[in-house]
């Protein structure tokens, strides 16, 4: 088979790279008039995570002042993730509407000016600014970051998705996502800057968030009118401004297809094991956090409920923090090469791999510094190669797939992962009375599971592509263009 570039043409292709293509070069192979919309596209997804990230230890400091008779804050935060699931099912019918109706370019500014408006109304509400607090709306506002942070996220990949062909998406989405991890970055590095201040504190993080969110929407818009973008070549997305064909209902087109129950399955199972040890360091960081302040001898209970709201803002900003940034080191220096001259299979088994390796460490000492270090390495393992293998799973896949299936398996079925992990709570608090050691067993067991599906996904998507391996043991991709799947 002919090299689809002779040593001439790359040459000639070299010298034709602007400055911002010699830039994104530093990341990745970025070809001739491929880095301006790379550049877009990575500052797309950096603010989306910019405004996740200022949000998100607001709502697990939210969550701790919550008190319902009979349960203990690790069920209540355990059963708020099993009701997304249960609220997708709703929202998804509705979604499904919206994008066989709606141009791109409106879905987007609907779901952005949706959100916006929302944090408004959550930054009134919010504990000890107008009102004292509010029963129930740290429950209300933890499932909402829920529905925030899976259907932005998964709705911008789609869209950045949908401009690239297979061949040119495996090459710059490693480049695209460092805009996810360095947004995450800079999301956990505001909240410890604005919690560390007393100008503001953390009552001014809902308003800020705002900010970035809507300036993600302005440069995907920006895309949207832009000419430059046709200089891509063949492969882009036929057009923004017309709706995706509204062929299937989302859950037809995952439930019809094997590969694609597949990866809802590993998604499933990968939200279900992180869930679980997300849990547990919940319950624990609330443990230390109370007995630190009961040793601090505060009494009244407005002030204990405070202190511990503050303290867990202050340490999952943190723990954010030091996730982020490991991931971003992992996303920079190592997912481009791993994907180049690993493939498909070397980055969507490495994440399972390390998680049963990190159970199995916590299982010998579950103490937790060992469950605090081990959660940091998942997380930025996931946030960054995992993160790049799943988007690249959806590159040969229609328009229809991408903005249905995919925004209805990583939010749905991610958050069925998540109610998996509630029942797990439930099960082993009433039944079976689980040490922490006994989730971290259970932990184990699911990511064989876990395991086994993602080689699965892999030969399925090697099917799909027509990929084979050469004599020199690498793998060649044989299939171009856009791939309509059938049941």
């Amino acid at each position: 088979m002919n090299r689809p570039n002779s040593s001439a043409q790359q040459t000639q292709d070299r010298r034709r790279l602007t400055r911002i293509d010699r830039f994104c070069r530093l990341f990745t192979d970025v070809r001739a008039g491929e880095g301006h919309t790379g550049v877009l596209m990575t500052a797309t997804i950096m603010l989306i995570l910019v405004a996740f990230y200022m949000i998100k230890p607001v709502r697990e400091g939210w969550i701790s002042m919550e008190q319902l008779p009979g349960l203990t804050r690790l069920e209540i935060k355990a059963y708020a993730n099993f009701g997304q699931s249960l609220i997708f099912l709703f929202i998804l019918s509705t979604y499904d509407k919206m994008v066989g109706s709606l141009t791109r370019d409106q879905l987007i500014r609907r779901s952005t000016l949706f959100c916006a408006s929302n944090l408004l109304i959550f930054w009134v509400l919010q504990p000890r600014l107008y009102y004292d607090f509010v029963p129930g709306v740290g429950i209300i506002f933890y499932l909402w970051v829920g529905m925030f942070g899976a259907f932005m996220v998964a709705q911008a990949w789609a869209f950045i998705i949908d401009l690239y062909n297979n061949e040119r998406g495996r090459r710059l989405l490693p480049m695209i996502a460092i805009g996810a991890t360095l947004g995450s970055v800079c999301g956990s590095a505001l909240v410890n800057f604005i919690t560390s201040i007393d100008v503001l504190g953390t009552q001014a993080l809902l308003l800020l968030a705002n900010i970035p969110l809507i300036g993600s929407w302005l440069i995907c818009r920006s895309v949207n009118i832009d000419p430059r973008l046709e200089r891509i070549g063949p492969g882009h997305a036929p057009g923004f401004n017309v709706p995706v064909q509204n062929y299937r209902s989302a859950f037809k087109l995952v439930l019809g297809n094997r590969l694609l129950m597949l990866i809802a399955v590993i998604t499933l199972l990968l939200n279900w094991v992180n869930s679980n040890g997300e849990n547990l360091l919940f319950r624990i960081i609330n443990e230390v956090i109370m007995q630190d302040i009961m040793t601090q001898g505060v009494i009244d209970a407005d002030l204990h409920a405070t202190l511990l709201k503050d303290k867990i803002i202050d340490f999952y900003g943190d723990f954010f923090f030091w996730v982020n940034m490991l991931a971003l080191a992992l996303q920079t220096i190592v997912t481009s090469r791993l994907v180049k001259y690993g493939g498909l299979a070397t980055v969507l088994l490495i994440l399972p791999v390390l998680v049963l390796a990190s159970n199995i460490a916590i299982v010998i000492a579950p103490i937790l510094t060992v469950i605090q270090f081990m959660k940091v390495v998942e997380n930025a393992t996931d946030y960054s190669i995992h993160n790049t293998a799943r988007n690249i799973l959806w590159l040969p896949m229609s328009m229809e797939v991408k903005f249905k299936a995919k925004t209805t398996i990583d939010s749905l079925f991610a958050r069925l992962g998540d109610g998996f992990a509630a029942a797990t709570v439930l099960m082993g608090v009433h039944v079976f009375s689980f040490s922490v050691q006994d989730y971290f067993f259970v932990n184990v067991g699911l990511v064989m599971v876990w395991l086994v599906g993602s080689l699965l996904v892999v030969q399925g998507y090697n099917e799909l592509t027509g990929v084979k391996a050469s004599s020199d043991g690498s793998s060649q991709n044989t299939a171009s263009g856009k791939v309509t799947l059938t049941g």
